[in-house]
């Protein structure tokens, strides 16, 4: 249990440490190039929900985000001593759904700036909170879908 708290005070810690130096040291629409036109940091403040979808509905999100931890809650304490991929897929969701609900709660948006793409082509902005949830559950339907728990 000790190591599933260390991945979601980690990705906490990262999250929010990113998003405070976005806040510091950027202006809202500004753009960094990091890796050519491949990767940049632009600052987004967004209001709705995945890629700024139903903007403005803070209460719902609050609402909607709440429930969630508390099943991921549930469901982490339930599976860490049988199924402890489980627990940590589940904790990396977690984390996203708590960085990003602590946005919402401080500032009614959440911060977003991992800008990935090409010139004409591009990713919405996303920040590491969205990335937790995402990674979580890619591995959880690559556990579930690809490699079968009962064919171990």
């Amino acid at each position: 249990m000790r190591n599933l708290f260390f991945v979601l005070l980690g990705t906490l810690l990262l999250d929010q440490v990113s998003k405070l130096a976005v806040l510091l040291f950027m202006q809202t629409g500004e753009s960094i190039s990091l890796l050519s036109d491949v990767v940049r940091l632009t600052f987004v403040r967004n209001s709705g929900a995945a890629f700024g979808l139903l903007s403005g509905n803070r209460i719902p999100f609050l609402f909607t985000t709440f429930l969630a931890i508390v099943a991921l809650l549930f469901l982490v304490v339930r599976s860490r001593r049988t199924r402890a991929d489980l627990s940590f897929y589940l904790v990396l969701v977690l984390a996203g759904a708590i960085g990003n609900m602590i946005d919402r709660l401080r500032f009614g948006e959440v911060i977003d700036f991992i800008d990935i793409g090409g010139k004409n082509v591009r990713w919405p902005v996303f920040n590491v909170a969205d990335s937790a949830v995402t990674v979580g559950v890619l591995l959880f339907l690559y556990r579930s879908l690809v490699r079968r728990p009962d064919a171990e």
